[in-house]
């Protein structure tokens, strides 16, 4: 099973050096691949909790929140 931050680095790998991807629309695909995964599978995609409160995975958000496709996050 891969982790949180696997995840979130396929995406950023997904976005190229083409574009740019801001930090909420990082949370917003991990989240969606997330249900997905517990729709289709039945299983979680990775095992770090999702809260909606502001933030959608405080754990991205903090890990990514420098987030761009240009360079690569320093994870905390």
């Amino acid at each position: 099973m891969p982790d949180l931050e696997d995840v979130a680095h396929y995406f950023l790998e997904l976005e190229g050096d083409a574009g740019e991807i801001s930090n909420l629309k990082l949370q917003k695909l991990v989240y969606d691949a997330q249900g997905f995964s517990l729709a289709l599978r039945g299983q979680p995609l990775f095992d770090a909790a999702i809260e909606c409160s502001g933030q959608l995975i405080p754990d991205t958000a903090s890990s990514f929140s420098s987030a761009t496709a240009a360079g690569n996050p320093s994870l905390n």
